[in-house]
């Protein structure tokens, strides 16, 4: 066993895919797939599965995963111990809302203020940000869910309506001038789910139940954590799904996409995840003070950045 050979892993497991994994790790996808099948070799067991359409891990992919990302963790500690002057990139788990619609603003915007500043950003679901704050492979955590575990920090951030999100069809545009009912909507519509650990998956499933309406009732062709595939699939008119309005503002104000409010108002709030059990690097708080301050003072920043930068927080 090897780094690069738990570097593919994880990579592929953070990503679901094997291409995406080769252009993050600047190799070919042949030598990525070499790494995980040797990894799997070594440890005599199946920990990706491999189907034309996606990857997921298996069981053993799921139980061996912390344990990976925690040795290169502790590879990145000790080569920082080695070479103090070098800056170590600030690690950031974070689940699909936050990765697509919070972060790219706010680094944009703290990169303006701090160019030096270096990060590591991992993406995952909600359960899994919070098993990274806790073994310490993610300095922060973006999550949509709140955190019961007391040895974690879990700061509201801000708060996103939940709406029914369709295509943008002839057929949902007559739904919506005849004031279709949202529960009809679902039940004639296939649904695109969310998978488990999802903050806005468990969310969805709590407005489906208070309506009355069981998952096995609805037909459901796709389900993934992928926001930007979500997004895609809705527009490419294969099936509807229960998203953070932030994060399908832009689709909708260019037709793309149609907005149904749901029967009562949705709230979500997304949450900043702080380790409680041991001591924050000065450079860690300091990036986390700014993202409550931000996002305190002026909300969700736009994907691109935000307005001209002021001084850090220090």
């Amino acid at each position: 066993m090897n780094f690069r050979e738990l570097e593919a892993f994880c990579t592929v497991a953070q990503t679901q895919s094997f291409s995406e994994a080769a252009r993050l790790l600047y190799l070919s996808q042949p030598t990525v797939s070499e790494h995980v099948r040797q990894l799997e070799k070594e440890l005599g067991t199946t920990l990706l599965r491999r189907t034309t359409r996606r990857v997921s891990l298996t069981e053993e992919g799921k139980q061996f995963l912390p344990y990976a990302e925690r040795i290169l963790r502790l590879r990145d500690t000790a080569m920082q111990s080695l070479h103090p002057n070098e800056q170590t990139p600030l690690q950031i788990g974070t689940s699909t809302f936050p990765s697509a619609c919070l972060l790219p603003g706010l680094i944009a915007r703290w990169h303006a203020l701090v160019p030096e500043t270096r990060f590591c950003i991992r993406q995952s679901d909600s359960s899994h940000v919070e098993e990274m704050v806790l073994d310490g492979v993610a300095d922060l955590g973006f999550t949509g869910r709140l955190c019961q575990d007391s040895r974690i920090i879990c700061r509201p951030l801000v708060r996103d309506r939940l709406m029914l999100v369709t295509p943008a069809s002839g057929r949902y545009l007559r739904m919506r001038e005849k004031n279709t009912p949202v529960r009809e909507i679902l039940l004639q519509s296939p649904f695109l789910g969310r998978e488990s650990g999802s903050g806005t998956g468990m969310a969805a499933a709590q407005i489906l139940e208070s309506m009355g309406i069981d998952l096995e009732e609805l037909q459901i062709p796709v389900s993934t954590n992928d926001l930007e595939s979500m997004r895609e699939m809705i527009r490419q008119r294969l099936g509807v799904s229960i998203l953070s309005e932030l994060s399908v503002r832009e689709m909708a104000e260019n037709g793309q996409v149609l907005l149904f409010p749901l029967p009562e108002d949705r709230n979500r709030e997304f949450y900043l995840l702080q380790p409680g059990n041991r001591e924050a690097d000065p450079a860690v708080s300091r990036f986390a003070a700014f993202v409550c301050r931000v996002l305190a003072e002026e909300g969700a920043p736009s994907r691109t950045g935000l307005r001209k930068p002021d001084s850090p927080e220090t």
